[in-house]
């Protein structure tokens, strides 16, 4: 199963308070605990100078770029990074109960 994550969208006045790190680092914590998938993906605009930082942070590694990709709404062909984080990705098991907890999730190990 191929996972994507998308790190959501926030208007510019919420930029730079954690809130896009925090969704995402909720939405691995969750997929890989409970849907157990080999996999997570964030794609992203090569240029994009928010998501990336966010995807990094995230513990998500660059694993390259899809030259002339048709990523955007507007399907006009750009490049696209790939980040991805496994299942066995020391990131993808730890901590998830204390972030599922804090966020309200019940989560089963």
């Amino acid at each position: 199963m191929h996972l994507p994550i998308s790190p959501p969208w926030s208007p510019a006045r919420a930029a730079g308070h954690g809130h896009a790190s925090e969704a995402v680092r909720l939405l691995a914590t969750l997929a890989f605990g409970r849907l157990d998938p080999p996999r997570a993906e964030i794609r992203c605009d090569t240029g994009n100078a928010h998501s990336r930082p966010v995807a990094e942070r995230c513990g998500f590694e660059l694993e390259g770029a899809l030259r002339r990709d048709p990523l955007g709404v507007d399907r006009a062909p750009r490049d696209t990074a790939v980040y991805a984080r496994l299942a066995w990705d020391s990131e993808s098991k730890s901590g998830m109960t204390a972030l599922a907890l804090c966020a309200g999730f019940p989560l089963t190990l």
